[in-house]
């Protein structure tokens, strides 16, 4: 419904701010940071959704359009026309999606498609335009990351850290189970965090498309994985806050995947 009314994903962003600017406004002294980091995660919880939904109306709307035995949608694709308008008139600082360029420490990226939301920002996929490597592009919006640091600063039993990635990357190195950071840079509007792209996507989502499980010698090469990386992690001091299905990424091998806790 909402691809119809022209809906896309760079308005969920713009909206995602005014609720907050909003929120400050309405509520005063009583928006503490706490409060602001409670809305921002069920707002990005909700826009994710949103843009998935999205991301299929989408496909489904470019599959219309391809298969010549089925007229266009009139209605959607005047929606989609109108949307395509409106983005280009937000500010261009805003925008970060397919075919943008960023300029890391390492190489130069090139955006691809969306892959998720994060509580910070947006997880993209990307091409490393000197090694030609595929890479996932973690990008969060800066003044974010900058007001929730100072909190956790302020506040030591706000244990949430945007950046923790880039904290931990030196104590994580090496570690054979565990996403290992390739480069971080950031510009005047994000912090971006970038890693080899997992192929097979996280275990969630792996396990969706696959209401039979894997077979048990898969099964058995994944939970030993993310033992392995919980165990390595323990022994260099360090505790996985979120051990969760959404945070096992799979890396696709010849004969199967390999799992990397994220």
């Amino acid at each position: 419904r909402h691809f119809t009314y022209g809906v896309c994903d760079a308005h969920l962003h713009i909206l995602g701010k005014c609720l907050v600017r909003v929120l400050k406004d309405s509520l005063g002294s009583a928006f503490t940071a706490e409060v602001e980091f409670a809305w921002t995660m069920v707002y990005n919880f909700i826009s994710a959704i949103m843009v998935g939904g999205l991301q299929v109306a989408l496909s489904e709307y470019n599959a219309e359009q391809d298969d010549i035995s089925m007229p266009p949608t009139p209605g959607r694709r005047s929606s989609w026309h109108e949307t395509q308008s409106i983005a280009q008139q937000i500010e261009e600082k805003e925008l970060l999606g397919e075919g943008s360029f960023i300029e890391g420490n390492m190489e130069c990226y090139q955006i691809g498609r969306h892959l998720q939301k994060a509580i910070f920002g947006d997880v993209f996929e990307a091409i490393g335009m000197d090694s030609g490597r595929s890479f996932a592009v973690k990008a969060l919006d800066l003044d974010l990351v900058r007001r929730f640091e100072r909190l956790q600063q302020e506040d030591h039993q706000f244990c949430e850290s945007p950046l923790s990635e880039v904290k931990f990357a030196k104590t994580m190195s090496g570690l054979e189970h565990v996403v290992q950071m390739e480069d971080e840079f950031a510009d005047q509007h994000r912090h971006y965090i970038v890693s080899e792209l997992a192929l097979g996507g996280d275990l969630l989502e792996c396990l969706r498309l696959r209401p039979g499980g894997f077979p048990e010698s898969q099964a058995q090469i994944l939970v030993r994985g993310a033992t392995m990386g919980l165990a390595t992690l323990h022994l260099r001091g360090l505790a996985m806050q979120d051990v969760s299905v959404e945070n096992m990424l799979l890396y696709e091998l010849a004969d199967g995947f390999a799992l990397s806790l994220s």
